[in-house]
């Protein structure tokens, strides 16, 4: 078993920074979708809430990846985890472009998961 690449070390931090933001995030937009339940808005509440567990899982996926990557014990899983994260963007490129919403950021969304999986390649 070989060492995390300085690549993977990077990226894995970056990952649990951006993955613990989104479970954060996800709890704030949880409490709105419950306002809206209780308002008799239960359409829209239960679509903000579905939304917001979809992100949240996101968000506890990319929070594994890196605190994987950064103990870089497990490289296999986190080569697995790399193929999930990039799997799950290629979807939301998909409904971007199709929807109209395509723009850079959905592009640097998609940069940090393929430097994570070089850097789990470099680890290989």
């Amino acid at each position: 078993m070989s060492r995390a690449s300085t690549l993977l070390k990077v990226t894995s931090i970056l990952f649990i920074i951006f993955g613990a933001y989104v479970c954060i995030a996800a709890l704030v937009l949880l409490f709105g979708g419950a306002v809206l339940l209780s308002s008799g808005m239960g359409g829209a509440g239960l679509l903000v809430i579905l939304a917001t567990l979809i992100s949240c899982a996101g968000g506890v996926l990319e929070l594994t990846a890196g605190i994987m990557g950064v103990i870089g014990k497990k490289i296999e899983t986190c080569r697995i985890l790399a193929i999930i994260i990039l799997a799950i963007c290629a979807v939301n490129l998909i409904f971007a472009i199709a929807d109209g919403s395509f723009g850079i950021s959905t592009l640097i969304g998609l940069v940090l998961p393929i430097l994570y999986f070089i850097g789990v390649q470099q680890s290989l």
